[in-house]
């Protein structure tokens, strides 16, 4: 839902995925500052599933946006 209505202002998305370790705090300062932050869940994801889980978030609010028109 937060995704969502932050895609409906904004054309331009960046994924930034970390690692078992998470961001350093300054990394964690400046994406709070740049952006909205989005957890996956509490369940470890790969990498690989989470740009997969985050394409399908945003095929579906590209989705309903179009269908809105």
């Amino acid at each position: 839902e937060i995704v969502q209505s932050h895609l409906n202002r904004e054309n331009n998305v960046v994924l930034v995925v970390g690692d078992e370790n998470g961001f350093s705090k300054s990394d964690e300062e400046f994406l709070r500052k740049s952006g909205i932050i989005v957890s996956l869940g509490p369940v470890p994801v790969l990498a690989s599933q989470a740009v997969t889980l985050a394409h399908n978030v945003f095929d579906c609010a590209l989705f309903n946006k179009m269908k809105e028109q």
